[in-house]
């Protein structure tokens, strides 16, 4: 007993570890502001508080979150651990250093901060999670397994429980139960895209390409959440560039276009070279209509990272959109080039080509996303477009009724097959075609309606109705 309070005395008393005074004088004046405000605060605490009181500790780790916001990771982890050895009973500091270890890459370091989470908290979800992609980044698979499996039942936790031990399967060799992990995360969180790959791996392991190069096609920067009450409470605390950056893609995200552009552009009076933020910008500003702005945008965040395949996507989309074809191709082709699964750059970029008359170009992108995705029935039905214009009505027309077997209430693929049948000199056929057109168009009271009615005419005499 008499070892254990000496023990308690020895780390109560043990000075504290020196904070690294951090430069600020790039950052923003609200940012500058509140660090001086939170320095200000605990050194105020440190001459009036016993040198071993958990208040004293409580000063130390308000500091070092908002360190831990901004990165400032020296003089974050130096208040953190003096936080931790104040109060060792505090699980806020053990949680807040395990994320600044794992981050830093000190794995063994992280893992025993979220071990002394588990002690204070158990079955702390994030804590859990948190702790088996530790054990995961270390390579110890049994452990992490262990983690993940805890954290199984918890709300909140499951999708990233299941993707973590779908990884955990796929490491060991055992794709159809990774498959069946990835799966169900992604039953929970479909926009968590990022699992989209590792689900592809597992398919690709089981044989099943077709399986694999759809979930290819689908692979985004969509992360998979997890409530994280104490991060969230760190990010609460932003008070300059990066809260501006998360009000405003939260409001894109939510389509809330005029409060996204508003908090990207305050975001960027801070911090000018963020591409990311740019980029975003440019989104918003073309869903408000302004292509002009959006189109500034895209460019200056190309210029920060010319490799920026989504810029690249976007920017040439937008031309594409407003007659700058050729331009908007050669953006689409370096979106393509620089993510080739990328089914949606190669899909604009087939249409822009289309239009621009090169046909060819066009067919072979079309091919190349239904390799991607063979159930796609816009790409199929521009593919017999495009065939169409190549003087193909044999090819065009199998394609198109593959398309109005998918989706018999669609009326371009009636008229366009219409157009296949009357090029085969089917002229009864063709007719019968634009009927169906024309029967679905006056269902949905299309504006095109006499048009296609007067196309019918033509049919219904014998002679041949040209594309519109």
């Amino acid at each position: 007993m008499k070892r254990f309070v000496f023990f308690l005395l020895f780390v109560s008393t043990a000075a504290a570890a020196q904070v690294p005074e951090p430069d600020t004088s790039r950052m923003e004046p609200a940012v500058r502001e509140q660090i001086e405000a939170e320095r200000k605060a605990l050194a105020e605490a440190a001459a009036k508080l016993p040198a071993g009181s958990p208040e004293l500790g409580e000063a130390y780790g308000s500091c070092g979150r908002v360190y831990l916001l901004y990165d400032l990771t020296d003089a974050a982890r130096a208040c953190l651990e003096n936080a931790a050895r104040l109060d060792p009973s505090d699980v806020r500091w053990a949680y807040y250093l395990g994320v600044l270890y794992q981050k830093e890459g000190d794995f063994a370091k992280a893992a025993e901060r979220f071990a002394r989470v588990l002690e204070l908290k158990q079955e702390d979800a994030p804590a859990l999670l948190r702790l088996g992609e530790v054990e995961l980044q270390r390579g110890d698979l049994p452990a992490a397994r262990r983690r993940f499996e805890a954290a199984l039942p918890v709300s909140g936790a499951v999708a990233a429980a299941h993707f973590g031990l779908g990884r955990i399967a796929l490491e060991q060799g055992d794709a159809a139960t990774a498959v069946r992990h990835f799966e169900a995360a992604l039953g929970l969180q479909p926009q968590a895209s990022i699992v989209r790959y590792q689900l592809a791996m597992a398919y690709r392991k089981l044989g099943q390409a077709d399986k694999a190069k759809e979930q290819l096609a689908g692979y985004g920067e969509g992360q998979v959440r997890f409530a994280d009450p104490l991060m969230q409470e760190v990010v609460a605390l932003n008070a300059g560039t990066r809260r501006h950056v998360i009000l405003g893609t939260t409001a894109l995200k939510e389509g809330r276009f005029a409060v996204a552009a508003e908090e990207l552009r305050k975001a960027l009076e801070g911090n000018p070279e963020d591409p990311f933020v740019w980029g975003n910008l440019g989104t918003a500003l073309e869903r408000l209509g302004d292509p002009a702005g959006a189109e500034e945008s895209y460019r200056k965040a190309l210029a920060l990272e010319p490799e920026n395949g989504r810029a690249h996507y976007n920017l040439g989309t937008l031309l594409a959109a407003h007659g700058r074809r050729e331009e908007g191709i050669e953006h689409l082709e370096t979106a393509v080039r620089l993510a080739p699964a990328a089914k949606a750059a190669r899909f604009n970029l087939a249409v822009t080509l289309a239009e621009a008359g090169q046909t060819e170009k066009a067919l072979a992108q079309l091919d190349e996303v239904l390799k991607l995705d063979a159930r796609d029935t816009g790409a199929r039905f521009h593919r017999g477009i495009v065939l169409l214009r190549l003087s193909r009505p044999g090819d065009a027309l199998e394609e198109l009724e593959r398309v109005i077997a998918a989706d018999p209430e669609a009326v371009e693929p009636h008229v366009a097959a219409s157009l296949a049948l009357a090029s085969l000199g089917r002229f009864p056929e063709a007719t019968e075609r634009q009927r169906q057109a024309v029967g679905l168009a006056e269902r949905a009271g299309r504006p095109d309606l006499e048009r296609l009615r007067a196309c019918l005419a033509l049919y219904e005499s014998g002679k041949p109705c040209g594309p519109s």
